[in-house]
C-alpha cells in the first residue's frame, strides 16, 4: 500500500480482507498514527524468541549487483559455513524508484472482483495438445467461474483505473533512499544456555555476520539503520545517503544540542 494513492478504494478492500483475516493472531493494522511507545511494541507479539540470541547487520545491495556471480559465490560460501542451524542470509526486495514501478504494466486492484490467476499453457505429447486454465479467488479457493462474494485484492491486467506512472515522485533528497535494491541481511541466531556466552560461542556467531558483511562490502550501495547493531565505528552513516546524512545532523544539532540522542 506505499505506493498507491492514499485512501483509495483498491487499498481500502486490501485491508478490509487483511481485518477480517485471523483477526486475534495477526499483527496489528495501523489506520491512524500511533503513540511512539506504543508503535516500538507493535513487533513484540511476534519477536518473543525466548531463550534466543540475535545478532544481524543489514545491508543493500543494487540490482545490478545481483547479476554478478562472485556475490552470489560469496554467499553460498558463508551460508554453507553458518555457525548455528537457526541462522540465514535473507535477501529480499526492497523499495522500487517511481520510474521503475512505472515501467511495469498496468495495475488495476478492483474492490468487488476476484483475484484471477490465467495461466495457460500448451504441452504436446504423443501428438496430443492440452490447455490448461487455472483462476483462483483472491482468497485462495479454486474457482472456475466468477466468484464475487469475496473482494478481490489484485489483479495485474491492462487498465485506466490506476498507472503506476501516477505515483508521487521521491524527492531527491527524501529520508528514504537506497531504492531499487535488494535487502540482503545474515541473521546469526542461536540458543542461550546455561553457560552463558562464551559456551554458547557469542563471539564466533557475530565474527560470522560480520564476515558476511565485510565480503559483501563490494557489491553494497548502504546499510539498513533498524538491522545494525550500530556497535562499530561508522556505521550510521553508512545507513543513509549522504545528502541525506548531511541533513541528519544538522537536525539533530538543532533538536539535540546537548547530545543526549545516539550519536552519529
Amino acid at each position: 500500500t506505499a505506493f498507491m494513492p492514499v485512501g483509495s478504494p483498491e487499498v481500502e478492500a486490501c485491508f478490509d480482507m487483511l481485518r477480517s483475516f485471523l483477526p486475534s493472531s495477526r499483527l496489528m493494522l495501523a489506520d491512524s498514527p500511533l503513540p511512539y511507545l506504543e508503535a516500538l511494541a507493535v513487533l513484540d507479539p511476534s519477536w518473543q524468541w525466548e531463550g534466543l540470541c540475535l545478532y544481524a547487520m543489514g545491508s543493500f545491495v543494487p540490482l545490478k549487483a545481483l547479476e554478478d556471480r562472485d556475490l552470489m559465490t560469496v554467499l553460498t560460501r558463508h551460508a554453507a559455513a553458518s555457525t548455528s542451524p537457526r541462522s540465514l542470509i535473507l535477501l529480499a526486495a526492497v523499495a522500487p524508484e517511481p520510474s521503475t514501478l512505472a515501467a511495469l504494466p498496468s495495475w488495476s486492484i478492483p474492490p468487488t472482483s476476484p483475484l484471477t490467476i490465467t495461466d495457460t499453457t500448451t504441452s504436446t505429447t504423443a501428438n496430443t495438445t492440452t490447455s490448461a486454465t487455472a483462476s483462483a479467488t483472491a482468497t485462495g479457493k479454486q474457482s472456475s467461474g466468477t466468484d464475487t462474494a469475496h473482494g478481490g485484492c489484485m489483479t495485474v491486467e491492462q487498465s485506466d483505473e490506476w498507472q503506476a506512472s501516477q505515483l508521487v515522485d521521491r524527492p531527491a533528497q527524501s529520508a528514504y533512499g537506497f531504492r531499487d535494491s535488494f535487502y540482503l541481511a545474515p541473521y546469526a541466531m542461536w540458543t542461550r544456555t546455561e553457560g552463558g556466552s562464551g559456551a554458547d560461542g557469542d563471539q564466533q556467531h557475530v565474527d560470522w555476520v560480520r564476515g558476511v558483511h565485510a565480503d559483501t562490502k563490494p557489491w553494497l550501495s548502504g546499510c539498513y539503520l533498524n538491522e545494525m547493531m550500530l556497535d562499530q565505528p561508522g556505521q550510521a552513516a553508512s545507513c543513509f545517503e549522504p545528502g541525506t546524512y548531511k541533513r541528519l545532523k544538522q537536525l539533530k544539532a538543532r533538536v539535540d544540542p546537548l547530545g543526549l540522542l545516539r550519536a552519529l
